[in-house]
This record gives structure tokens, sequence and C-alpha cells, in this order.
């Protein structure tokens, strides 16, 4: 597994990692000033987000009951924190599956390293980055996968 980290443009700094897989998977995701592509031999969820102080959303509509619960109990300097683990997390899972939104929000929920759904065992483990200051970084990928690398790579230097 390879993760990437970058400030646009990225493609380049692909093209020798893919090369080595017939097979492969990937997934990309972009935030602020940052690009992550996750590539790996199985299926591979990640989402990157920076972290923003002021947030007016209605957390109830996107979040399953437990996580909405655990957000409004915790302490007030850990609701953002603990927003953007749970949102990573989820974004993270629906991308792994390949449901993209299809998948509402609240039907499943983030407990330690993984996600739960009506009824389901797990399908994947969650891995958390704190790679980049004021960032959030989830990765979603298969029970099994242990090799998890995390590269952050700038501009000038894949020039």
């Amino acid at each position: 597994m390879v993760l990437t980290c970058l400030k646009c443009p990225w493609i380049q700094c692909f093209q020798g990692i893919i090369r080595f897989w017939l097979d492969f998977y990937f997934n990309l995701s972009h935030s602020g000033h940052y690009v992550i592509c996750a590539v790996a031999k199985t299926e591979v969820g990640v989402d990157i987000e920076e972290i923003r102080q002021n947030l007016e959303l209605d957390i109830s509509r996107f979040f399953h009951p437990k996580e909405h619960c655990a957000i409004m109990q915790a302490r007030a300097e850990q609701q953002i924190p603990l927003f953007f683990q749970y949102w990573t997390a989820k974004e993270s899972y629906i991308k792994y599956r390949g449901m993209g939104l299809s998948l509402e929000l609240s039907s499943f929920y983030y407990n330690k390293g993984k996600i739960y759904t009506k009824g389901e065992i797990p399908k994947g483990t969650i891995t958390f980055y704190n790679a980049i200051p004021h960032y959030q970084i989830a990765l979603c990928t298969s029970l099994y996968e242990k090799q998890n690398q995390l590269f952050v790579v700038s501009v000038k230097e894949l020039f």
C-alpha cells in the first residue's frame, strides 16, 4: 500500500508506482492545498479534510446516532477533531465500498478502527494519519491489509 499526499499537480508522482502492478486499486481525495492518492492491491478508500474550526452543520443528518451522541458529549475542544475523525472515516469507507453517497452516511458508524452497519460484520479497517498539520487523513482497507505507508511529497520534490 502506498499513500501519497502532496500539493497539486500530482500525476507524475504515480507513474512509477502504477507501473509495478498489473492489478491494483486506487482512490483519490483532495482538500485545501493537498491531494492524496491511495494505491493498493485490494480495495481502498481515502479521505483528507482540512480541519476548519467554524462549522455550522446539522450533524444529526450525516452521523449515526452513536456518533452524534459521542460528538455532542465530548468536551468542547474535542468536538471539532472528533467530527473530522468520524467524517474522514465515513468518507473513506464509502469510497472503499465503491458505493459513494448511495450509502447513507447515518446508516453506519465508526468505532475503534472499524465501521459497523446493521447486522453486518465489519468489512474494512480505518487507519488515521496526522502527517500534515491542520488536516485529517483516513484510510479504509480490507481487514487483512497490513502494509500501510504514508509519503508526503511536495511539488518542489517532484520536479
